[in-house]
């Protein structure tokens, strides 16, 4: 049976199912000046990006808090204590 020759449609349409489009979505992240220089004073010494170590600390408060290992506040008007 010869193959279906691709449409320029079919060159734009996802190969991905639906259950895979957990895609990477850019958020600003509103820290004090003095944490992104720590952050990019980190990123240095990992030798990667200040984006990197961010995306890894959110990653790692993810995996802790849903694991029960972290539990912060849950006061509407209690803000995060300072770290």
């Amino acid at each position: 049976m010869a193959k279906k020759k691709p449409s320029m449609k079919d060159l734009f349409t996802s190969t991905e199912t639906e259950a895979k489009k957990d895609i990477i979505a850019a958020r600003g992240v509103g820290l004090k000046t003095s944490e992104w220089v720590e952050i990019e004073g980190i990123a240095v010494d990992l030798g990667t990006t200040p984006h990197a170590v961010t995306a890894y600390a959110v990653r790692y408060f993810l995996k802790q808090y849903r694991a029960g290992k972290i539990k912060p506040e849950t006061k509407k008007t209690q803000a995060l204590p300072d770290l």
